[in-house]
This record gives structure tokens, sequence and C-alpha cells, in this order.
């Protein structure tokens, strides 16, 4: 819906989907090229979730959810 939704709003701007941040991650790296930068905006979750794809690690030890549904 979200995609979509950029499609109308914004016609001539190039938007992808990605399952996943790690895939999302792998996919902007590769659109960015080798003298690009990719930013990484959003939740906590998702700056965790970025940190582990990038640093190979996880950015706390002990997991927890999102207290929202």
């Amino acid at each position: 819906q979200l995609i979509e939704a950029v499609r109308r709003a914004a016609p001539d701007l190039a938007v992808r989907c990605a399952q996943d941040a790690a895939s999302a991650l792998a996919l902007a790296r590769d659109l960015a090229g080798p003298d690009g930068a990719v930013l990484v905006a959003g939740s906590l979750f998702l700056a965790g979730e970025a940190r582990e794809a990038l640093c190979g690690e996880r950015a706390d030890p002990h997991p927890i959810s999102d207290p929202l549904p």
C-alpha cells in the first residue's frame, strides 16, 4: 500500500520494494554503486536490523519486541 501511495504522489520517482531490511540494504548498495551512499531512516528496530546486516553483529544481545501492535 505504501509503495502505491508513493508512486501516485511522485510518479517520476524510481521506487523499489524489498522483503526485509537486509534485502533492502543490499539493493540500495547495488543501486548506489561503489561511490554512492545509502541512508537508513526509520525506527530503532530498523536501525538494529541494518546494523546487524552491515556489521554482522546484533545491536542488542537481549532481543525485545515492538510494544505496539
